[in-house]
């Protein structure tokens, strides 16, 4: 959560490309793909973003992981803090060093918190 949503101008690059090591490899070129567009706006934007998760619900019949998070967000020196509800469906699948749980997305859904 924290490398695909905490992040700077000058930081936004490095931080999602760690964020890959934890996404389903099959669906790591949509992901790239999808994230050109978020790094390519953070910097022109000069945007800044950090999340803080204040709960999470774990389900691991159904491989969810539902995530309350306080967003703070600025743009050009204006700061807005808002909810954020997102929920990742999750397989389970080789560990490796950089992941040694061997948890990865397969789909994030951002929802307006209730």
């Amino acid at each position: 959560i924290s490398f695909r949503f905490s992040w700077t101008k000058e930081t936004v690059i490095v931080q999602l490309k760690k964020a890959e090591f934890f996404i389903e490899p099959s669906l790591l070129m949509a992901f790239k793909k999808s994230m050109l567009e978020v790094s390519k706006y953070v910097q022109e934007k000069k945007v800044t973003q950090r999340v803080y998760p204040k709960n999470i619900e774990i389900d691991l019949k159904n491989k969810t992981a539902v995530v309350i998070l306080d967003r703070i967000t600025e743009f050009e020196s204006l700061k807005a803090a808002t909810e954020m509800k997102l929920v990742l469906s999750f397989s389970v699948d080789d560990r490796t060093p950089i992941n040694p749980w061997g948890i990865y997305i397969n789909k994030e859904t951002e929802k307006v918190a209730e």
